[in-house]
């Protein structure tokens, strides 16, 4: 099999997909040692994290509605310095074309957490794969923070999609982590649960103990080579 092949070598800078993107002429490159990054107990590369999420939305109708949004543009939204907001700016990008985003944070370089933002309800969920009592105000933080984002936006690019809406931040309930290192695969998860359910609110059907994470990054694996473009 071409996947075990892959995971026994040594790290390599091969290319070994090329995952298109919602965006025409935009593609993801995923090499080698980002893929056995899909190995059981290994965490996940961003690279990976965010090519499933364009496959998630690119396979339904529904994923139009969803914008996905940059992980490290995420980051600087809810933790950059304002300098660093103006980078970011997406100032080509009408959120007025979009019903909701989802994108997913880098936390002290170890944790994944997923961001959804839903603009039908008006809410942002920040939702952390580890067990959280902190989920509700965090995702009211990155609320606050979202909003200042477009506030910034129009500011500096007289745009104004989504600038009056008063963002809360919710909880949804989902699975857990039971291990150090599958947040990542959680995170995916989730993200794929909300793009199957848009508009309507997720119900996420799925374990997390590590034989069942050792199986889904298996099939993320086999996903990843399948739909190349290679």
């Amino acid at each position: 099999m071409q996947l075990t092949s892959w995971w026994k070598r040594k790290d390599t800078e091969v290319v070994v997909s090329v995952i298109p993107t919602q965006n025409i002429g935009q593609t993801i490159i995923v090499r080698h040692r980002e893929l056995r990054t899909l190995q059981p107990h290994r965490w996940l590369y961003g690279e990976i994290i965010e090519g499933l999420f364009h496959l998630a939305v690119n396979q339904l109708e529904m994923g139009s509605s969803i914008y996905i949004l940059n992980h490290y543009t995420a980051w600087v939204i809810l933790h950059g310095e304002s300098s660093q907001l103006v980078l970011h700016s997406l100032s080509k990008v009408n959120f007025d074309h979009y019903q909701a985003v989802l994108s997913f944070v880098n936390i002290c370089e170890v944790h994944w957490k997923l961001l959804y933002i839903n603009a039908v309800n008006h809410t942002v969920y920040l939702m952390d794969p580890s067990r959280n009592n902190t989920e509700k105000a965090d995702s009211t933080h990155a609320a606050q923070k979202f909003s200042e984002y477009l506030q910034m936006r129009k500011t500096c690019h007289g745009i104004t999609e989504w600038v009056d809406i008063k963002w809360k931040g919710g909880v949804l309930a989902h699975p857990v982590q039971q291990d150090a290192s599958s947040c990542g695969v959680i995170v995916t998860l989730m993200a794929r649960a909300v793009v199957r359910a848009f508009p309507a609110v997720p119900v996420f059907h799925f374990g997390t103990s590590k034989k069942e994470m050792a199986q889904e990054r298996k099939k993320m694996a086999l996903q990843i080579l399948k739909e190349s473009g290679l």
